[in-house]
């Protein structure tokens, strides 16, 4: 029976991550070895959820949209600490500090990571979202949020002392809370690299194509600071993937790698698709950019040039491109972890 993995995280000895599926399969909580892949311990739970994701703090929190669940096991044996019935959306619960920030259908909710206590709830304003994306830096917490049939996105910023609504985003364009005619507009997930938040958009058109658009964003009121219109492309994909170093935004989107002046907005490079496939993620550390650059096809690209410095790791799981852990927990010894529905592949490659 095949194994859902939806998301790792790692702290500097070991990788989280949960495996399940809707039918037939519940849902297993794992901690393996970082450095060779040895399983720790493993968490049996009678949930069913293919969907499920970890998050990393004090504890590692997992959390389930399909099956209602959000729960905190300990590190250091599994054993659980909390748990908690209620009706998620989709993505990750972000730890800030002794806090656990969560979205659910409808609201946004912090919770005390030690005990599972409610600190706040802030009501979304927006239709019940199949999405809910978070960063967040001091007090503040930027979310997108993407709803169903027909499509409505959000993006907005609350205040994290009192769950307080900071600003919302409205985009000139019609870009926010707006209504696609016969289109659908997903919102990625947002990320804050010093005075800025960053996220971006895919348009999906009957056809399958249309435009995806990286915003930058004043994080002290929501103000646009520049918006990159990218090409038309097969969006049959994950929505675009961000990450950030130096004040410069790296974006993987199904027409390939970019990187941009986190300031400007301009194009500083740009790397093409490799194979087909999903383009899922990527992860910075050292200077390098590991890239999952689509049809199986993992990459090693120098951060300043955006040339490739290695070897293709070739991971050939069925088509699905892997998703790479952050390795900077693992020093100068690099880990990375495939992942698809047939399973996990463990990698351990050099030195990053």
């Amino acid at each position: 029976m095949p194994s859902y993995v939806e998301n790792v995280v790692s702290d500097d000895q070991a990788v989280y991550f949960a495996t399940g599926k809707s039918e037939g399969l519940p849902i297993q909580l794992h901690k393996v070895r970082a450095l060779d892949g040895v399983e720790l311990w493993r968490v049996n739970l009678e949930l069913y959820d293919e969907l499920a994701t970890v998050t990393l703090g004090a504890d590692v929190y997992l959390a389930a949209p399909h099956a209602n669940y959000l729960a905190a096991f300990n590190k250091t044996n599994g054993n659980n600490v909390w748990e908690k019935r209620i009706e998620l959306a989709r993505g990750e619960p972000l730890v800030v500090e002794s806090r656990l920030l969560v979205a659910d259908q409808e609201g946004v909710n912090l919770f005390d990571a030690r005990n599972g206590h409610l600190v706040w709830r802030s009501k979304l304003a927006a239709p019940r979202p199949a999405w809910a994306l978070l960063a967040a830096r001091g007090d503040v917490a930027v979310v997108t949020t993407t709803s169903g049939d027909p499509s409505f996105g959000s993006i907005f910023a609350l205040d994290l002392r009192s769950g307080r609504e900071k600003w919302r985003f409205e985009d000139a364009r019609g870009t926010n809370s707006i209504v696609f005619d016969s289109r659908h507009v997903w919102f990625g997930p947002p990320m804050i690299l010093g005075d800025y938040a960053y996220f971006a958009s895919e348009i999906k058109a009957p056809d399958g194509t249309g435009p995806g658009n990286v915003f930058g964003l004043h994080l002290s009121n929501g103000s646009l600071v520049w918006r990159i219109d990218m090409e038309k492309a097969d969006l049959n994909a994950y929505y675009n993937y961000l990450a950030g170093q130096n004040g410069t935004i790296y974006v993987s989107s199904p027409v390939g790698l970019a990187a941009i002046d986190g300031k400007t907005g301009n194009e500083i490079w740009r790397l093409p698709r490799h194979g087909g496939g999903a383009t899922r993620s990527l992860a910075i550390a050292g200077g390098i950019i590991y890239w999952a650059a689509g049809g199986g096809n993992l990459l090693a690209i120098s951060a300043h040039e955006g040339k490739v410095t290695g070897p293709t790791i070739q991971v050939n799981l069925d088509g699905v491109s892997p998703s790479v852990t952050s390795p900077s927990p693992f020093g100068a010894e690099l880990v990375l972890v495939a992942l698809a529905v047939i399973g996990i592949v463990w990698r351990r490659k050099g030195r990053a």
